[in-house]
Formats: C-alpha cells, sequence, structure tokens
C-alpha cells in the first residue's frame, strides 16, 4: 500500500494527464493525500514510539542479583521444617510466525475496489494496534528469559527470623529490667567483712626487737632492756633479741645474769655458734674453763675462725696441747694472717715437743705484723731461744 501511495503522490505532484493516470489499474483509486498520509504517519510514528519505549525499559531495567546457593555448613545448619523452594518451571517459548526477509520483502498486494476502501483502512488501523502489544510481549519476554533462565539453580532459602520492632525490642528491654530488678530485690546485700590478720609471735618478736634496738640508740637503756624481754617472751627462740640483751648485760658487767640469760638460749639448741661463743667467754672470765670448753665444743660444727681460736685457746690453758693444735690449724685455714693464733700454735707445738715446727711458727707470728709490742717482744725471745 505504502508503494502504491507513494506513485500517487508522484502523479499527484506531477499534475500527470489522463493518459498517465488511465495506465493504472480500474481498481485504483486516488485518494486525497494529506487525509491518508497524516493518518499513516501518527500510526507509525505511536507504533515507534511504544517499541522505543519497551526497548529502553528492557535495557534499563535493574540488574537482577543472581541468587547464590549456601554452602554445605549453611544448608546443614537449616532446621528440619525449613521449606526449601523449587526452581520455577521454565516457561515455554511462545512460539511465534518467522518474521525474516521474504515476509519483509513480499511484493505488495493490489488494493481492493472502492467499496472495500474502507475497510481496508480498518484493517491497517486494527493491524497496527495489534502490533503494540506485540512488541511489548516480545520487550516483556526478552527481560523475562534471562531471569527464568538465572533461576533455573536450585535456591535453598534458610527460614530467618524477622528483625525485631521498636516495639519488641521495648518489651524485650522492660522485660530485662524487670527480671535484673527481681533478682536485685531477691538478694541480699552484700556484706563486706574486714578481717585483720593477726601478727604471728616471729613478727610480734621482730617489731619489739626494732623499738628496742631503737631506744638503744637513744639512750634510754632501761626501756629497750623491756622491749627485749618482750621480744623474748613473744619467741624464746630468737636469737637476736637474745643476743643484744646479754650485750647490755655484759657492758654493764651483770655477767651471772648473762651467763643464765644465754645459758636459757643454748638449752633450747646447743649447737648455736652465735651464743655458744659469748656464754664460754663468760664462763672462761669466771674461771669455768672445762664449762666455756664444753659449751665450745657442743657448737663446733660451723664454727667460726674466732670461736675456734678461742676454743683452741681454752684447750692450751687446759694443757690439752694436741687438742689445741688441732683447732688453732682451724681457725688459720680460715684466717691465715691471724699473728696471735701463730704464736699460739707455736706455744702448743713447743710444748707439745716440736721446736722446729714451733720456731717456724714463731716466724710467721712475727712476719703477720699484727702483733702488738709486747707480744711481737716475746716472740723475738723465743726465736733467739729456740736457734
Amino acid at each position: 500500500m505504502s508503494l502504491i501511495n507513494q506513485m500517487l503522490k508522484d502523479l499527484d505532484a506531477r499534475r500527470a494527464a489522463g493518459s498517465e493516470r488511465s495506465e493504472l489499474p480500474g481498481e485504483v483509486r486516488f485518494l486525497p493525500a494529506e487525509r491518508r498520509s497524516s493518518w499513516r504517519l501518527l500510526a507509525a510514528g505511536a507504533a515507534a514510539l511504544v517499541a522505543a519505549t519497551a526497548a529502553a525499559l528492557w535495557w534499563l531495567r535493574p540488574p537482577q542479583p543472581a541468587p547464590v546457593a549456601p554452602g554445605p555448613q549453611a544448608a546443614a545448619r537449616l532446621p528440619a521444617d525449613t521449606a526449601v523452594a523449587k526452581p520455577p518451571a521454565a516457561a515455554a517459548p511462545e512460539r511465534k510466525p518467522p518474521v525474516g526477509p521474504q515476509a519483509e520483502s513480499a511484493p505488495a498486494i493490489p488494493a481492493a475496489p472502492a467499496a472495500t476502501e474502507r475497510s481496508g483502512t480498518q484493517t491497517q488501523s486494527a493491524a497496527v494496534s495489534a502490533a503494540k502489544p506485540t512488541a511489548v510481549k516480545r520487550a516483556a519476554k526478552a527481560a523475562v528469559e534471562p531471569v527464568a533462565a538465572k533461576s533455573a539453580t536450585p535456591v535453598i532459602v534458610g527460614a530467618r527470623p524477622a528483625p525485631p520492632t521498636a516495639a519488641g525490642k521495648q518489651a524485650a528491654t522492660e522485660t530485662m529490667r524487670e527480671t535484673v530488678a527481681e533478682g536485685t530485690a531477691e538478694e541480699p546485700p552484700p556484706r563486706i567483712e574486714k578481717r585483720v590478720r593477726e601478727a604471728t609471735a616471729h613478727e610480734r618478736a621482730e617489731n619489739h626487737l626494732h623499738r628496742g634496738l631503737g631506744l638503744l640508740n637513744q639512750g634510754r637503756v632501761g626501756e629497750a632492756m623491756a622491749g627485749l624481754r618482750v621480744a623474748l617472751h613473744e619467741e624464746p627462740g630468737h636469737t637476736r633479741a637474745r643476743l643484744a640483751l646479754s650485750g647490755i648485760l655484759i657492758e654493764g658487767r651483770k655477767l651471772a645474769e648473762a651467763r643464765e640469760l644465754l645459758g636459757e638460749g643454748l638449752a633450747l639448741d646447743a649447737a648455736q655458734p652465735a651464743l655458744a661463743l659469748p656464754m664460754a667467754r663468760i664462763q672462761a672470765e669466771l674461771g669455768d674453763l672445762p664449762g666455756a670448753e664444753r659449751t665450745l665444743a657442743a657448737a663446733a660444727a660451723g664454727a667460726s675462725a674466732e670461736q675456734n681460736g678461742f676454743h683452741a685457746g681454752v684447750l692450751q690453758r687446759l694443757a690439752r696441747h694436741e687438742e689445741a693444735i688441732g683447732a688453732y690449724r682451724e681457725a688459720l685455714r680460715l684466717a691465715p694472717g691471724a699473728g696471735v693464733w701463730w704464736m699460739g700454735l707455736a706455744i702448743s707445738l713447743e710444748a707439745a715437743g716440736q721446736p722446729a715446727q714451733a720456731r717456724e711458727a714463731y716466724a710467721r707470728a712475727k712476719s703477720s705484723g699484727s702483733l702488738s709490742p709486747e707480744l711481737a717482744g716475746f716472740v723475738d725471745a723465743k726465736l733467739r731461744a729456740l736457734k
């Protein structure tokens, strides 16, 4: 029809003669160009607009995210009553008559006679109207087909709890507050009991000892002695407190009282060198050499150089020179520079009938340089006598 109309337009534009018009078939009638062309243009424009709108909607549609099936662990965590969504069945493609180049290039059919002109116009309008939903269906089908192809993969839908609403959150908060309030009301208030740890006997004795020594440094001897006695009352085996108190007594020349105090400590433990030496000194000064020797012998294990030297002197005064030689040698092993003990060893060696060794011991005593002038003169006299 468009080709015939175009020919009619050309003839009319050139004001074709009757001979030219007579060449046309009798069934072809020249119609007014303006009314026919205006209607056809509107119909074609509407169809093009519908097709363009459908194509634009298809291209501009938001991309559909591909559903991702959860991993095996997520599927395993689904509850037993969780429904599994089945993939939607792929819609059967609608079969359309093929529109190919043959259909487009088909020759134009001559127009109907004048009696059927109006019906042909109505038929063309109906065809244009039918083309609109067909184009829309094709665009919708093109948009649905990718989604249907993507949804062919089975998707496991897990049952998720709906997010709590504001009212639900407020109700849960109120319930929690009521629960906390009830628990707080039921529980009795906490009781804080402050227990002061009692000091042990050793700690109390230490405190009295430090207090007594502080008083002694201030010259308050009587108060210091009273504090030291309290310390010994708290802990009788406190050696430092007993030594401090006995030292005050010895300095005050209260030897008998000091001996009794030290004896009480040795009665608790006789093998205490710290108490044995001052006790032996008091005994020796009071003339009790056998008692002093017994006191020192009981604490000989682990004795110091001073205690061994004093023990050797007591043995020498008791004329037990062989034992004295051993005690002197033990003292010199711990303190080899003590000239007095070299001199005492030389005296016991000379008394034991060993003059050569005695002379050597006298020489070591002189060379030590620690002798007083009186003792140095005595050693020189012995060296001259043993030539």
